[in-house]
């Protein structure tokens, strides 16, 4: 079963992940938001940040992405051995891997939610102007300080100021529930794309342990202690990130459907009528291109979703599997002293 180390392995996989991706996520941000009309893609936006424009919201990135990446791997592995010894799904099934994705999705969205509204919206300082004229949509805010790349036609500044403004006038205008606005909206795109994610990540490991490209792991042995490795690492650092590289980048662009709105609908504020998921896809439909706008920022989101997907798992498999050899190494330790134990009371 996992342990509270696991906790710590995640905890850093997922702050190792957020400094280096964070820059790429503001700019998937930045794109989903940007009406069609703007003609707005990665090239372009490039140039009009600078480095603490980039990590705009990163403290609270961070804050959030410890505990949620945490709560997510822990409730995965957790989920994988529950099912397997409460209900006899073997770990390398698929419907195992369904389902404790599924598991750990929903728990870790308690995370995910808040970090993602907060985010969202500190990195993007304006938000589509597509259902109201802009006179119709001025917003008094405590500070009128902001920053951030030119203002394309079609919207409006919403000065955010700091996370801490910001948490205050969500708390003010909507309470407790607009800290998780876009709850449900991100369980229908992330469920999907866990499930994908995690059955693809799988079936990699489990290609190149038929290929004999895993470690050795210890044999049905009753004296060798349960979920350990042997010395060798299952697989190299090198192999996570490929296969997780894999899973991730079809996962994002499968889900990029429904993340675009999504989006769309977390950066907006409640008092901004017309901003209901519904309307937001009925708009981008008969606006922006039919179809293709729920394609918007799709190579954005999977360029940052692959590293981040990758950089986290590696790290996160790396650490739990060092930490497994150890184990192993204690317990042999242990074994071979009592071996010693019963050959001296013998003599």
């Amino acid at each position: 079963m996992p342990s509270e180390t696991n906790i710590v392995d995640s905890s850093i996989a997922a702050f190792v992940a957020r400094i280096y991706t964070h820059p790429l996520d503001t700019i998937r941000v930045r794109i989903q938001t940007t009406p069609k009309s703007t003609n707005t893609t990665i090239t372009k936006l490039i140039p009009t940040f600078s480095l603490p424009n980039l990590y705009r919201g990163f403290p609270v990135a961070a804050f959030f992405s410890m505990p949620a990446v945490s709560t997510y791997l822990y409730c995965y592995d957790f989920s994988k051995n529950y099912f397997a010894e409460r209900f006899n799904i073997p770990q390398d099934r698929l419907v195992n891997h369904m389902l404790s994705g599924t598991v750990a999705e929903i728990i870790s969205g308690l995370f995910w939610t808040p970090m993602e509204v907060l985010k969202s919206k500190m990195q993007c300082n304006y938000v589509p102007d597509t259902f109201q004229e802009p006179k119709e949509r001025v917003f008094r805010h405590p500070t009128n300080n902001f920053t951030g790349p030119p203002l394309v036609v079609g919207h409006i500044p919403r000065p955010t100021g700091n996370t801490l403004h910001l948490a205050k006038e969500i708390w003010r205008t909507e309470g407790l529930p607009g800290f998780f606005r876009g709850y449900w909206m991100s369980l229908g795109v992330f469920i999907p794309h866990t499930v994908i994610y995690f059955v693809i990540y799988e079936k990699c490991k489990s290609w190149a342990t038929k290929r004999g490209i895993q470690g050795t792991r210890p044999k049905d042995d009753p004296k060798t202690p349960p979920d350990v490795y042997a010395p060798i690492a299952p697989f190299p650092f090198i192999n996570y990130l490929i296969y997780s590289a894999v899973a991730s980048s079809i996962a994002a662009s499968v889900s990029n459907v429904l993340d675009v709105v999504k989006t769309r609908y977390q950066v907006s504020f409640k008092e901004e009528k017309g901003k209901s998921p519904q309307e937001i896809i009925r708009y981008m439909y008969h606006n922006e291109g039919g179809f293709k706008a729920f394609t918007r920022g799709m190579l954005a989101r999977v360029v940052w979703a692959v590293p981040a997907a990758s950089i986290s798992m590696a790290i996160y498999e790396t650490l739990k599997d060092q930490r497994r050899r150890k184990a192993f190494a204690a317990a042999a330790a242990n074994q071979n002293r009592n071996e010693n134990q019963n050959i001296d009371e013998l003599i």
